[in-house]
């Protein structure tokens, strides 16, 4: 059975910021980190632990000597860590090299059905409204009205199959699935993985899930906002989610989304 890691997820779902914060909430969790409430993070030598990723590991390097919550960040997901992870993604397929113009094309699809669908009535009951008001009018009353019933059908059908298999930017299919069914199992017993799931400024169980880490309100303002990494989301950005919310997802979430995506986050 193939496997995720909350990095995963979380550059997926909102980029390599919310990877960042997931990679940052596990070294608090294990006490490799400190957070003061003015938002400072400091190092702490723990004997038999240490870092279980790159990035957490470019993490405790920057906060050797005590830096701000948002520098912290700001440095991680521009790192070449964060580069790495979303390489990573990419060849497991859950991610595309470039943004995918797929995701922008069916709401257009969509709108132009109902625009068919008129033009048809028109054509059948008053073919002359066409011509009058219509500089394209005379041509299209050449065609059967019925063609624009099935140009209609076509367009629905068309982006339906379109929004079904490509609904993100960034992710592919399987990474958008990947992040919907991670949203929907959150729970505050799993605190990173909310992490990665929402972020966090996020909520989990009707918890906020920066609390679980100990951020005060003052530290939590401190975080990057989607628009400050939504331009190197792995998933979030512009997805359809991106909680981020990694969008669409094609140069990655976002995001995670992103975006996510991500956005880019997030995330088509």
């Amino acid at each position: 059975m193939t496997t995720h890691t909350h990095e995963e997820l979380g550059c997926l779902a909102g980029g390599p910021a919310r990877a960042a914060e997931v990679a940052l909430a596990r070294l608090i969790q294990a006490g490799l980190v400190r957070v003061s409430r003015e938002g400072v993070l400091s190092a702490v030598h723990v004997p038999g632990q240490g870092p279980a990723t790159p990035l957490e590991a470019q993490i405790l390097r920057a906060v050797r000597h005590g830096r701000l919550l948002n520098d912290v960040v700001y440095g991680a997901y521009r790192s070449p860590e964060a580069e790495g992870l979303r390489t990573h993604l990419v060849n497991r397929r859950l991610l595309r090299r470039r943004r995918s113009w797929r995701p922008r094309l069916y709401p257009w699809l969509f709108l132009a059905a109902p625009v068919l669908f008129v033009a048809g009535v028109l054509s059948a009951v008053a073919p002359q409204l066409l011509v009058d008001f219509l500089d394209f009018g005379p041509p299209f009353t050449e065609f059967p009205f019925w063609y624009f019933f099935a140009g209609a059908v076509v367009a629905i059908v068309w982006a339906s199959v379109l929004r079904a298999r490509d609904p993100g930017r960034l992710r592919t299919r399987a990474g958008y699935l990947l992040v919907k069914r991670a949203q929907r199992r959150v729970t505050s017993k799993d605190p990173v993985g909310a992490v990665a799931a929402r972020g966090l400024r996020g909520r989990a169980g009707g918890l906020a899930i920066a609390g679980m880490f100990g951020l005060s309100a003052l530290a939590l303002g401190m975080l990057p906002g989607r628009e400050a990494t939504s331009s190197s989301s792995c998933g979030g950005g512009c997805s359809s989610d991106s909680g981020c919310g990694s969008s669409d997802s094609g140069g990655s979430g976002c995001g995670g989304g992103g975006c996510g995506g991500g956005c880019g986050g997030g995330g088509d």
